[in-house]
C-alpha cells in the first residue's frame, strides 16, 4: 500500500524533527538525506521510482531546516541521532541511507553510527571531510563554493550572515526563476539538465525544497556549513555496510576528487565515475541509483 504523510518526530533531546513518510508502507526503507541548503518538498521523481522498487521513502529536515528544531553545534555525525529517532518513530529497524551532495556525509553517518539498522549507504556527489590529509578539498571546485566553505572554516561568524542574505533572495523562489538563473549560476553540463525533460520537475523540486529550508530561519544551512568546516565526528574508515557511489567528473560543486577519497578510505567501497557528468546533470542517473538503492534494501 502506498503512503504519504507528514511526521513531527520528537528526538531523543525533545527537538522537534520534521519529517516525511512516502512510498510503500510495508516495504524496506530508504532514508533520504538532501543536499545544501534543503527543507521537505515532493520529488516526484525519485518517490515514484522508490515505490516502484517497491520501498518506503523516508526524508526528514535536519536540525534548522523547515521545522525542525535547531541543533547549534552539530556535526555530521549527529545525523545519525535523528534518523535513528525517526526510524523508531516509524517502528522500522534496517533501511538504506541515500544521501546526494551535502546530504552524502549524512548517509555516511548513519552508516556509521547505526552499524546495526544501516544495510548499505549510497552517494551522490557527497563531500569528503574538509580535513582529509590527503585530500586537496578545493581542488577543481568552482569559486562560489570554494568561497561558501572557506569561510565557514576562517571566518565563522559570517557564514550565519550569508545564510540570511540567501534565505532573502529566495523567499519567493519558484520553478521559472531556477531554470532561468541556471545559465548564470550553473555550469554548462548541468545548466543544460534544465531544459530537458527532466529540467521542470527538477526545477519545481529545488524551488520548493529551498523554500522549505529556509520557512523557520537560516539556522540550517548556517549550521551545515560550519559542520562540513570542522571535523565529522566519525571515521569513514570504521563503516562496515556496503558503500556505493556516484559522481561526475565534470562536478565542478563537489569535484570528483571527494568521490574518489570516500571510495578510497570506505572500507569495500564502489564507485562509479562517469565521464562528463557534473553535479546536476548526474541525476539523471537516478533510475540505476535507485536500482542499487534497492538491491542493498533485499540483501
Amino acid at each position: 500500500m502506498r503512503t504519504s504523510h507528514h511526521l513531527e518526530v520528537e528526538g531523543a533531546d525533545g527537538r522537534t524533527i520534521d519529517a516525511r513518510h512516502a512510498g510503500v508502507d510495508a516495504g524496506p526503507v530508504v532514508v533520504c538525506h538532501g543536499g545544501t541548503p534543503s527543507g521537505l518538498a515532493e520529488w516526484p521523481q525519485l518517490e515514484s521510482l522508490v515505490e516502484q522498487a517497491g520501498l518506503g521513502l523516508v526524508t526528514y529536515a535536519r536540525p534548522g531546516y523547515a521545522a525542525s528544531t535547531r541543533r547549534e553545534g552539530r556535526t555530521v555525525g549527529s545525523a545519525a541521532d535523528d534518523t535513528r529517532a525517526v526510524l523508531d518513530h516509524l517502528g522500522v529497524d534496517g533501511f538504506v541511507a541515500l544521501g546526494i551532495s551535502g546530504g552524502g556525509p549524512h548517509a555516511l553517518a548513519d552508516a556509521a553510527g547505526l552499524a546495526d539498522r544501516c544495510t548499505g549507504a549510497v552517494v551522490v556527489s557527497g563531500l569528503a571531510p574538509m580535513d582529509a590529509p590527503d585530500l586537496d578539498f578545493f581542488d577543481g571546485m568552482g569559486e562560489a563554493n570554494q568561497a561558501q566553505f572557506r569561510t565557514a572554516r576562517d571566518d565563522p561568524a559570517a557564514v550565519a550572515t550569508n545564510a540570511e542574505q540567501l534565505r532573502a533572495m529566495t523567499a519567493a523562489l519558484d520553478a521559472a526563476m531556477v531554470k532561468a538563473t541556471a545559465p548564470h549560476t550553473l555550469p554548462p553540463v548541468d545548466a543544460a539538465v534544465m531544459t530537458s525533460p527532466l529540467g521542470d520537475e527538477l526545477a519545481e523540486y529545488l524551488a520548493a525544497t529551498m523554500r522549505s529550508a529556509f520557512a523557520h530561519g537560516a539556522h540550517g544551512l548556517t549550521d551545515d556549513h560550519l559542520a562540513f568546516a570542522k571535523p565529522w565526528g566519525f571515521d569513514v574508515s570504521a563503516i562496515t555496510c556496503p558503500v556505493m557511489l556516484w559522481h561526475g567528473t565534470a562536478d565542478e560543486s563537489v569535484p570528483v576528487g571527494h568521490g574518489r577519497w570516500i571510495v578510497d578510505h570506505a572500507p569495500g567501497a564502489e564507485g562509479r565515475f562517469l565521464d562528463g557528468h557534473g553535479h546536476v546533470s548526474i541525476l539523471a542517473e537516478l533510475p540505476a541509483i535507485i536500482d542499487r538503492v534497492a538491491a542493498l534494501a533485499t540483501r
